[in-house]
């Protein structure tokens, strides 16, 4: 078998990169509303799930977590790093703009119950288990004293208001 290496264009030879081709193919396909999917991580434990998604650079105001219809969708913006006076950009390999998650939740995920906070660049969900419904005995009741058998509740008895 051959291998061919294909030298780098020279406009990043200087830089001494190299190409990173799903960056390019990114840059060439059109983007979706949300520019980037940040990384995430889902766990699952005896009382919930956790979802640990990396948004470094991202203020936790800046994140809009919604929980709805078996679904949660994690989506806010990352702004650019500022550039100083004169200073212009060599290398940008950070993904910065609009991004948004959605991750489809199993039937027992609790959304009255789900809690979001943030740490080193790190957002942490959790959504908890549903509790499974427990069975309860229901009391099943005789007709009332003075009704007759098969009458409608309070047919038949003296101090019952006429029925029109």
């Amino acid at each position: 078998m051959t291998y061919y290496r294909l030298p780098l264009p020279t406009a990043f030879a200087p830089l001494g990169m190299r190409v990173d081709v799903h960056r390019v193919l990114d840059d060439l396909l059109p983007k979706p509303a949300a520019a980037w999917e940040p990384a995430a991580d889902a766990r699952e434990d005896a009382t919930g799930y956790t979802i640990a998604i990396d948004l470094p650079g991202v203020a936790p105001e800046g994140v809009d977590v919604v929980a709805e219809e078996g679904t949660l969708v994690v989506r806010g913006v990352r702004e650019p790093a500022p550039q100083g006076d004169g200073e212009r950009t060599a290398l940008a390999e950070r993904r910065t703009g609009r991004f948004e998650r959605r991750f489809r939740l199993p039937t027992q995920a609790d959304l009255h119950d789900v809690t979001a906070s943030a740490a080193h660049g790190v957002l942490t969900i959790r959504v908890a288990k549903a509790l499974p419904a427990q069975p309860r005995r229901i009391v099943v009741q005789g007709p009332a004293q003075g009704t007759a058998p098969g009458a409608a509740p309070g047919e038949g008895r003296p101090d019952a208001p006429a029925m029109a």
